[in-house]
């Protein structure tokens, strides 16, 4: 299982490899979806995988929701609450995704939707 110090470690490592911010989260929500897809895609062969790679991403989920929630975060009000919302949201559906209520699909998308989103800021658009 990986920690909320886990999650901080990789962005720690991130930020020693260079690049803004927001080139930084995307490499890191990148590579969670990576995984996430991938274990999604083998949960048949290696559940235990499967497992993990949600709680990675819920744990990333739970980082940014209480980042958006400092007093000190600049982001704009109704970015920060709709960063929030999608961590409850993530945190609510992976209990159903563990409990075989409903697929991983919207957190796959979730993240995909993020990282276009950070990869269109940072391209200017």
């Amino acid at each position: 299982m990986y920690s909320n110090a886990a999650v901080k470690t990789a962005y720690a490592m991130n930020a020693r490899s260079g690049g803004t911010p927001q080139d930084q989260e995307c490499a890191i929500i990148e590579q969670i979806t990576s995984t996430l897809l991938f274990c999604a895609k083998n949960k048949a062969e290696d559940y235990v995988a499967f497992v993990e790679a949600i709680a990675r991403n819920r744990k990333l989920w739970r980082v940014l929701g209480a980042d958006v929630a400092e007093p000190g975060n600049k982001l704009p009000a109704p970015l920060k609450a709709q960063i929030f919302y999608l961590s409850e949201f993530v945190d609510h559906h992976s209990r159903l995704v563990l409990n075989k209520r409903e697929t991983e699909d919207a957190l796959i998308e979730i993240n995909q939707m993020i990282v276009a989103g950070l990869q269109n800021q940072c391209a200017g658009l």
